[in-house]
């Protein structure tokens, strides 16, 4: 093992120096040797899975087309933590709270969300960056899955030197992952936006979030939520308070979830679905009509 560990604290000490590179064809390859040295972690994501996702909204008070809330077009693609320039990908939170702070949503801010899913019989692969890291320092999955924590248990009792190989990696993923990057240098994000490149054909990607320690993002490219994912609703919210630490107060604004086949939102429909929220098991949906899916009309 420490022949094979050592080589990769090598190739880390590598990617590390390519940090202030602006090239992605250097980084690339590397990457590439280094992710690749051991088997990816990662579970399904269904239907029963809710994510939220968030937008401040700059003109008026609300956007009345879903398209203004997901991702944005290719042309008016930049980089993303998960995504290279022209390349869309989606990004939500695994609840509320999260997906505010991810936007640095201050008070006074309106901000509008949408509630969206993998459609009805869909298994999304995802990827996890972080499960390694997160269970060797606490005992804990960050995907809240006990058998895929059992799987690592019994890696590290079975093939420990594998179990130290792929925790090693997924504690330097986690480490770029985690990078507090600036508005002025979006560049920054070429790291992890490479490494998504490897992950996001075949499905999500979940790695934990930055302003909000031990939660969990998920990003996808733009072509998985098109054709797998739908919105079941969507709100405007007030922030009339952030205390800080995902503590916000808010006043809702407007609600709803019908929607035309083009995205439009009726605002003043009567229609309405019923759902419910805990702490650990986030949203839950008891009144699963399809939702809206962009088939880009």
């Amino acid at each position: 093992m420490a022949d094979e560990l050592g080589d990769l604290i090598a190739l880390a000490q590598k990617l590390k120096s390519y940090l202030s590179s602006d090239s992605v064809d250097l980084i690339r390859p590397t990457l590439k040797e280094f992710v690749s040295a051991t088997k990816p972690v990662g579970i399904t994501r269904s239907a029963h899975q809710i994510w939220n996702r968030a937008r401040k909204v700059d003109v008026g008070d609300r956007y009345d087309s879903l398209k203004s809330v997901i991702h944005p077009p290719a042309d008016k693609t930049g980089y993303g933590r998960a995504n290279l320039p022209n390349i869309p990908a989606l990004y939500a939170a695994w609840n509320m709270p999260t997906a505010l702070d991810e936007i640095r949503a201050n008070t006074g801010d309106i901000v509008q969300l949408i509630a969206l899913r993998p459609v009805a019989r869909v298994e999304l692969p995802c990827f996890v960056v972080g499960e390694y890291q997160l269970l060797n320092a606490s005992g804990r999955s960050l995907v809240g899955s006990d058998k895929l924590k059992a799987v690592l248990v019994e890696e590290l009792d079975k093939n420990p030197s594998e179990f130290y190989k792929a925790l090693f990696i997924d504690c330097v993923c986690t480490e770029f992952y985690r990078k507090v990057v600036s508005k002025d240098r979006p560049e920054d994000y070429k790291m992890t936006a490479l490494h998504a490149e490897l992950f996001l054909p075949v499905g999500g990607l979940i790695f934990q979030s930055v302003r909000n320690p031990g939660a969990m993002n998920i990003a996808i490219s733009g072509d998985t939520f098109d054709q797998q994912f739908e919105v079941i609703g969507t709100s405007v919210v007030r922030i009339k308070r952030n205390a800080g630490y995902g503590i916000f107060e808010l006043e809702l604004l407007y609600g709803s979830c019908d929607f035309e086949n083009d995205g439009k939102i009726n605002w003043e429909s009567s229609k309405a679905r019923k759902m419910s929220h805990t702490l650990e098991g986030g949203l839950a949906d008891h009144d699963p009509f399809p939702g809206w899916r962009n088939q880009g009309v």
